[in-house]
């Protein structure tokens, strides 16, 4: 019982030092400062980026602060990440990005496109008025996302052995 107890009392002190934002925002700040320096100092990479780095997160911050969460992660999902994905895919797939490969790809691509999208709006209209609604849509997302993980991960790792012979 005693065991407990303080188990307990440890509890409530991180939950009363976490529900001060304050506190919160300083701890998470003071982290991203230590790990910042520790990256600029050991990485050359970083440090040749930091710059831009740095842009990202305050431009990260002003749209998350000014837009809704799913808007948020919406844009941050389009221009940081499906954007950049497909350039490397494109380059992966063709050796180079320019128009015609865009063209083709998107033509080879847009049957699965296609497919997700009639997917999604599938499940919308047959469970939009359910309360489990975003349990199935986000279920639905992770099922679509598993499958891709997989193939960009092989696709990295070809790259990584192409890269090395």
């Amino acid at each position: 019982m005693k065991k407990r107890n303080q188990i307990n009392d440890c509890v409530l002190i991180l939950i009363r030092f976490f529900r001060d934002f304050t506190y919160t925002f300083s701890f998470l700040a003071l982290c991203f400062a230590i790990f910042t320096l520790i990256l600029t100092l050991n990485s050359k990479c970083f440090r040749h980026n930091v710059l831009l780095e740095l842009f990202y997160l305050l431009l990260f911050c002003i749209i998350f602060k000014v837009s809704t969460l799913i808007w948020g992660f919406t844009i941050y999902f389009i221009f940081w990440h499906s954007l950049p994905s497909l350039n490397d895919q494109i380059h992966f797939i063709y050796g180079e990005c320019n128009k015609k490969t865009i063209i083709r790809y998107c033509k080879n691509a847009v049957i699965y496109w296609a497919i997700s999208l009639i997917g999604i709006a599938g499940v919308y209209y047959i469970f939009k008025n359910e309360n489990i609604f975003y349990a199935i849509f986000f279920s639905f997302i992770a099922a679509v996302t598993f499958p891709h993980s997989i193939v960009i991960t092989k696709m990295f790792k070809q790259k990584k052995r192409n890269l090395y012979r």
